[in-house]
């Protein structure tokens, strides 16, 4: 069955990869139990753990009353919720630095529009404030399908609205930032696999002041997962989403018969399909907390819990009302289903 797709490659640039039984055996769920040097009953808007690839944080952001600030893995606050904004962002004063960014918490507050100012204070990994500046954007990316007459990857490479080339090899693959409301990719990590789409037929139009992609979508528009080291799919066309940010540390969230459920890099599926996104973004699309230090924060139900990612094998545990990824070190958040938060470690 076919059916037609438009994408404006301009807009999707401004807004922003054989089915597998699950592998391995459950293990044991961690320990959610707080001890009494940890802090509980804390009151909070929310407590929120940030996943950067350079800046490996024990430290979380704590939102009260609308303004943030930083708090510990023992309920310690750092700093007092007092600005406006938290946003994972890069350090890279121009282009040429993109390759070195760093991945921090920038606290800044807003400016009389409204907008999250680009300066303030940078958060280190151990919860104290540096002065910096938010680094800037490149929006040129590709735009990836699997050419499903000639049976190889096709590449569509979009920057200021112009589709510069088209090409067959993975190596062409451009997505320089990739960013969701906690994860943030600078422009050196690439993905080792993206979700993608067959198609048999595709034309670029130029109108409305850009340039048009429309395509003739095959295997029902579903997606499979294609390895950007190889040019090879790794699954069969049996996917019916992806989570837009993508794979972080060699897993992506992608639904099938309707529930979500994650794949690694090398196209298995480590969990059972029956898991919902974690929450809403700004701009209306399903979110999901990335891998970050071996743990998925996971929502099954109205219940969190967390998925152990660990050689295959998942252990998992789904009774809070909220929580966050963990430390390094294994220190989370959880909030009670009173809407209390309580600090916690696994083990």
């Amino acid at each position: 069955m076919k059916r037609i797709l438009c994408l404006c490659l301009l807009l999707a640039v401004l807004f922003s990869a054989a089915s597998c039984e699950p592998i391995g055996l459950p293990r044991p769920a961690p320990n959610y139990s707080a001890s009494e040097d940890l802090a509980q009953n804390v009151e909070a808007d929310s407590i929120r753990y940030y996943c950067s690839p350079t800046t490996k944080y024990n430290v979380f952001i704590l939102e009260r009353d609308g303004k943030f600030g930083v708090i510990d893995g023992f309920g310690k606050v750092l700093v007092e919720p007092t600005w406006d904004c938290a946003t994972l962002t890069h350090t890279a004063k121009d282009e040429s630095e993109w390759g070195k960014a760093e991945v921090k918490v920038l606290l800044s507050n807003r400016t009389e529009n409204g907008y999250p100012r680009m300066e303030g204070m940078f958060v280190e990994a151990d919860g104290t404030l540096t002065e910096g500046t938010s680094g800037g954007w490149d929006y040129g990316r590709s735009l990836v399908y699997w050419d499903s007459n000639e049976k190889t990857p096709l590449l569509f490479s979009s920057g200021d609205g112009i589709t510069e080339f088209r090409s067959t090899d993975v190596k062409d693959y451009r997505r320089p930032f990739r960013s969701s409301a906690y994860f943030f990719a600078a422009a050196d990590t690439r993905e080792k696999v993206v979700a993608v789409q067959a198609i048999s037929d595709y034309e670029l139009v130029e109108e409305n002041g850009g340039v048009h992609l429309y395509v003739t979508e095959e295997k029902d528009g579903k997606y499979a997962l294609l390895s950007l080291e190889t040019g090879k799919l790794l699954t069969d066309f049996v996917y019916e989403d992806y989570d837009r940010t993508g794979e972080v540390n060699d897993v992506i969230a992608m639904k099938k018969n309707g529930s979500w459920g994650y794949v690694d890099s090398a196209g298995r599926e480590i969990s059972e399909f029956y898991y919902l996104p974690c929450y809403t973004g700004e701009n209306g699309e399903d979110g999901f907390y990335p891998n970050c230090n071996g743990y998925i924060a996971v929502c099954e139900g109205e219940l969190y819990g967390l998925i152990e990612e660990q050689e295959g094998r998942v252990a998992e545990a789904s009774q809070f009302a909220d929580i966050t990824m963990p430390t390094p070190h294994g220190r989370y958040w959880a909030k009670d289903l009173t809407g209390k938060w309580s600090a916690h470690k696994l083990g």
